[in-house]
């Protein structure tokens, strides 16, 4: 019989912090601050999105035999058989019915969150089907993570004019929910592109990287395409400045900007790691892509802080808390799942 730990594996509950902070955000802005009701609400929200949509697609990849016989997965519990996919597939769109009901109650049933969040779950549905056969596998995720800031910040009181916000890009809050939503999505695009494709390089599944000429070698050794190399360093530096123009835009302090500034430096510098030609340390990769997303999330909460608190030292107090808090989960269930501190065995 399955444990709680094994279904946790299953839910790859240990990046949960990922989503949750970016509905966190989401909602902090739309709710006017970070103390707010509506914050604590799409916490949870974040969870379970996470829990179920992940869920859903480790039981899909295993399912049309993606992930039975990758050697970096063989501590799965689906690949141990300690959870059957019957049974994976009954309790995961279950938490995905749980999450729609929870999501749409909590926004209120506002009809732009509800239409937003509509979107998120079929662009989810695409991606955990159907994306191991697509090529362009990463627009569909990117979608429907990139959407949970938008959705969080309608569902929280949020509002724009659509026929002026949207023409003239200002006005209140609305240029950084554009803004922000931008970034989740080159983010989101950069994670599943870039680190999804390194990271299953050897498998059978389509890669637009090794399209592109990325490949590891019969020596292990991991050989790249100056293409793939612009390409991922464009992404990631669109991420970046799309970043800094949320803090830009928000009336961020002069120590936040330079703050924002070398974070996204050093996510440069990780996407070099990344990239450059080497002989191929899948789990030193794995804890670089590690480092590059948690790092991305905290660079945005750091641009988004302002909307936390009008003292500029609680902003940054705040911010602090909440990135501490998100690495605390990370390593606790690190550890309690895979036995690691920093680096997932996913």
């Amino acid at each position: 019989m399955a444990s709680v730990r094994d279904w946790l594996q299953l839910f790859r509950t240990h990046t949960s912090p990922l989503e949750m902070s970016i509905v966190v955000l989401g909602a902090a802005l739309g709710a006017g601050g970070f103390f707010k009701w509506e914050v604590l609400l799409w916490v949870l929200f974040g969870w379970l999105y996470h829990n179920a949509g992940y869920g859903h697609n480790s039981v899909e990849d295993f399912a049309r035999g993606f992930d039975k016989h990758d050697l970096h997965k063989l501590h799965h519990p689906l690949q141990r058989g300690v959870i059957s996919v019957r049974s994976a597939r009954i309790v995961t769109y279950t938490m995905i019915g749980i999450s729609f009901i929870y999501g749409m109650a909590i926004t209120g049933f506002d009809i732009t969150a509800v239409v937003l969040l509509v979107i998120l779950t079929v662009c989810g549905f695409i991606y955990n089907i159907w994306g191991k056969n697509m090529v362009v596998k990463f627009m569909p995720i990117a979608l429907a993570h990139s959407l949970l800031f938008p959705i969080a910040y309608f569902g929280s009181g949020g509002e724009i004019d659509w026929n002026l916000d949207l023409l003239r890009f200002w006005n209140g809050t609305t240029p950084v929910v554009v803004w922000g939503t931008l970034a989740f999505i080159f983010q989101i695009v950069y994670q599943i592109l870039v680190e999804g494709d390194l990271k299953d390089l050897d498998q059978n599944e389509a890669s637009l990287l090794r399209t592109m000429g990325v490949r590891i070698d019969h020596g292990g050794f991991f050989r790249t395409s100056v293409g793939a190399r612009v390409m991922s360093m464009t992404i990631k530096a669109i991420n970046v400045f799309l970043i800094l123009k949320v803090a830009v835009e928000i009336d961020g302090s002069i120590g936040q900007l330079i703050v924002v500034g070398v974070m996204g430096a050093g996510l440069l510098f990780l996407d070099h790691r990344l990239m450059i030609p080497r002989c191929f340390d899948h789990p030193q990769t794995l804890k670089d892509m590690s480092f590059m997303e948690v790092g991305s999330v905290f660079a945005m909460i750091v641009a988004i802080s302002p909307c936390f608190h009008s003292n500029g030292l609680a902003q940054f107090g705040i911010a602090i808390g909440v990135m501490v808090a998100a690495m605390v989960y990370f390593v606790i269930f690190n550890r309690i799942l895979w036995g690691t501190v920093l680096r997932p065995r996913v």
